[in-house]
């Protein structure tokens, strides 16, 4: 209590429509896939400037890592 988060993280699952034989209306289906969003409201911290310095590096960036901005 007291503190004020600055990273905001939500996973969706990713559906796919399957066609569904009985009906002319897709049928939706969850995958094991999901859609991870990770919002970030830096501050002047030193940890805020480790992380977005990590986030730009291109070298040490994880696999399947795509920045939106």
């Amino acid at each position: 209590m007291g503190h004020i988060g600055r990273l905001w993280h939500r996973m969706y699952p990713i559906v796919r429509l399957v066609k569904n034989p009985q009906d002319e209306k897709p049928k939706p289906r969850i995958t094991p896939r999901y859609l991870e969003l990770l919002t970030i409201f830096p501050d002047n911290c030193r940890e805020s400037k480790q992380f977005i310095q990590f986030l730009t590096s291109e070298s040490k960036q994880p696999n399947n890592f795509q920045k939106l901005w």
